[in-house]
């Protein structure tokens, strides 16, 4: 599903947050860290729950996504 998303964003938008769900779901923790950073770049208003939302939990203790989330504004 992923890959053919990720083909179809080729066309069409599809939220890289949402591919980044999908990349966690599947334990692909750089590929995660990858769309969220896309996320950022793009100004993804769901950028503001990555902090609370579980199925992130695989890549908080990463250096870049405390980063990012550092560049969102969110609190530590």
């Amino acid at each position: 599903m992923l890959a053919d998303l990720t083909k179809l964003s080729k066309q069409t938008y599809i939220s890289p947050w949402k591919l980044a769900v999908i990349a966690s779901g599947l334990g692909n923790n750089d590929q995660t860290l990858d769309y969220l950073e896309k996320a950022y770049t793009g100004h993804e208003h769901d950028m503001v729950f990555s902090k609370i939302w579980p199925m992130f939990d695989n890549v908080r203790s990463d250096p870049r996504y405390q980063d990012l989330m550092r560049r969102v504004g969110l609190p530590q």
